[in-house]
């Protein structure tokens, strides 16, 4: 009779320890990972208290020290209370109202009793935009007051806002109020960089426009951190582009998206487009040439616009003071909004029916 071998011994044979040479290998490598690990929190030890060496000694030689110059074209240094009770910072466009203040209501629009009372109620028709001459509002009570229907008209005008941080608010904060038409206050200092906004060390907000072009700016390290200021000026002084060289085109892609936005959301769109508040003959070269430039940019880009230059050479002969204050040319007075609006009244495009 013929015997078979055990059903155990059909089995594979299975090593529970492995190979010495193997063994060896998978230690070596574990001890090599080891080693590798090691190093890397040795070196990123080494960065940090190098980094931070760097700081304290920065702190140490230059106290208090901002590494930037440039306007504080704000002035809200000196009244950052007034800042923090009504504005906010903001990475992106330097600074945001903030909602339901004595000077923005709940949905970012300027209060203004006095313009907004006795309005005729229904949906949007007018949003006016801008900087601090659009939210003072001479302009548009003075085109309400001239036109022969009433129209519903809201302001989210803010102070010291370029052409880029209006399209910046405007796509935020006030797209969803969904007007009819949009009317955009153009005027010189939209020629202006968009401003950097951080507080220093004792606390007081700072508002700089500089002479080059800021693109990513991180205000909470530029507030901790002396090394990321200094790298910052490097930076500016050293690879950030001069804001001569792209001031146009810093305007023309803010027009441009602004055209496109309420394009797209089929928003009419209204330019006007401020001269500098004084007689002609008073006009700088540059003044001249910008206000051409900026002729030519609104009529490339097919924007509808008025131009309110004829509307203070009316003031002026008519011997109407155009400036709201003495030599602020930037802001026009309520007697020669007058004859700002009449321009705009006698265009015919606001409101659009």
């Amino acid at each position: 009779m013929r015997r078979t071998a055990p059903a155990h011994d059909c089995l594979p044979r299975i090593d529970l320890v492995p190979a010495a040479p193997e063994h060896a290998r998978m230690l070596a490598r574990s001890g090599a990972l080891v080693r590798t690990w090691r190093r890397a929190a040795l070196v990123l030890a080494s960065s940090v208290g190098a980094l931070l060496g760097a700081e304290g000694l920065l702190r140490w030689l230059a106290p208090a020290a901002l590494f930037v110059s440039g306007r504080d074209t704000e002035g809200w240094t000196e009244n950052t209370p007034t800042f923090d009770t009504f504005m906010q910072v903001d990475a992106t466009i330097g600074y945001l109202p903030r909602r339901g203040t004595a000077l923005y209501d709940e949905r970012g629009l300027c209060r203004d009793q006095s313009a907004d009372q006795a309005l005729p109620t229904g949906p949007l028709e007018v949003l006016w935009l801008g900087d601090s001459v659009t939210a003072r509002r001479f302009i548009e009570r003075e085109v309400r007051r001239q036109s022969s229907t009433p129209f519903t008209s809201r302001c989210g005008g803010v102070e010291g806002y370029n052409t880029a941080q209006t399209l910046g608010y405007y796509q935020r904060e006030l797209r969803s109020l969904r007007p009819a038409q949009v009317v955009f206050t153009l005027h010189h200092n939209d020629w202006w960089n968009t401003p950097i906004v951080f507080y220093d060390d004792e606390g007081r907000v700072h508002c700089r426009t500089l002479d080059r072009q800021v693109g990513a700016f991180s205000p909470w390290w530029f507030e901790h951190s002396y090394l990321y200021r200094a790298g910052f000026s490097l930076w500016l002084g050293a690879g950030a582009e001069h804001a001569g060289a792209a001031a146009d085109r810093q305007v023309e892609q803010a027009l441009r998206g602004l055209r496109d936005l309420l394009a797209a959301d089929r928003v009419a769109c209204t330019v006007l487009l401020l001269p500098p508040m004084r007689p002609e003959t008073a006009w700088s070269e540059a003044e001249r040439q910008r206000h051409e430039r900026a002729r030519a940019l609104l009529t490339e880009l097919g924007l509808e616009f008025v131009d309110l230059l004829p509307g203070l050479r009316a003031g002026l002969a008519a011997g109407v003071d155009p400036q709201q204050l003495p030599n602020d040319w930037m802001h026009p007075s309520e007697a020669i909004a007058v004859h700002l609006a009449a321009e705009v009244v006698r265009a015919g495009v606001v409101p659009r029916r």
